[in-house]
């Protein structure tokens, strides 16, 4: 079958090859989605070895978490779109958020050392406790002390790996920038767009940029409002929506494998 961008010819055309396309891609997200919960880790296993060292919070806890949030993003925006029809801005937020857990997943998965893999996961740990502290002071549910142990137990485990006395938690975490960057070292481009180009299309509507939507969605004159003025109706391409689902797909597919891979003995 043939991809969005192969239809180039006119609007209506791109438009219709992308409605063929989306029950495919939907099938193929139902299957990732079943496939990541029958995911076991094997003793003896590279998953295994990780955990191990990384006793408090292990890495496969870790990425199962990012591939549950990845697909469960992309499954609201597909029961939208099959139940309501598809949102001119909503949607982008839901690729995004798959985006960058799947990209966490890769950061934390492909070092090619034990050290820097535990390294990478006690400081995901850290950052997302500080997070949670800065809401928590703001709520009166800080626990200072909690933190303070936690501190001492994530330096004690990534000291406990030969290599790692040097790397401090107090290193400023890596911006979703960078880590979306080393992510497409991992998966290869779709369509023309890497996981950054549809990361930070999608970055755009998130925060509103009324420049980028202006420039990317669909405009159907509804009304006359005057010599000067007219009203549109403001929509999304299918288009454009199926061919970012087909990298965020990517992107969990290319995780999915890797933590599949490593889970076996």
């Amino acid at each position: 079958m043939a991809t969005v961008r192969e239809i180039t010819s006119t609007p209506e055309e791109r438009e219709a090859i992308a409605l063929q396309l989306l029950p495919v891609k939907f099938a193929q997200l139902e299957d990732l989605v079943k496939r990541s919960l029958e995911i076991s880790v094997q003793p003896g296993s590279r998953m295994a070895q990780d955990d191990k060292a990384t006793p408090y919070d292990p890495i496969s806890f870790q990425v199962a978490h990012l591939l549950a949030s990845a697909s469960d993003h992309l499954t609201m925006a597909k029961e939208h779109v099959e139940k309501i029809g598809l949102p001119p801005y909503a949607w982008h937020v839901l690729i995004r958020a798959a985006l960058e857990s799947c990209a966490l997943g890769f950061w934390l998965l492909t070092p090619g050392v034990l050290s820097k893999r535990v390294y990478r996961s006690v400081q995901f740990v850290w950052n997302n406790r500080l997070a949670a502290d800065a809401f928590t002071k703001r709520s009166g549910a800080h626990t200072p002390e909690t933190t303070a142990k936690l501190r001492e137990r994530l330096d004690a485990i990534k000291n406990s790996v030969k290599g790692n006395a040097q790397r401090s938690l107090d290193r400023e975490f890596p911006s979703t920038t960078d880590i979306l960057i080393e992510s497409e070292r991992c998966v290869p481009i779709q369509d023309g767009f890497s996981g950054l180009d549809v990361w930070r299309a999608c970055s755009a509507f998130s925060h509103s940029n009324r420049t980028f939507a202006l420039g990317t969605l669909e405009r159907k004159p509804v009304a006359r409002l005057g010599e000067n003025a007219s009203m549109f109706r403001i929509t999304s391409s299918y288009a454009t929506f199926v061919a970012m689902l087909n990298v965020a797909l990517t992107y969990l597919e290319t995780l999915l494998v890797m933590v599949e891979t490593r889970s076996k003995a």
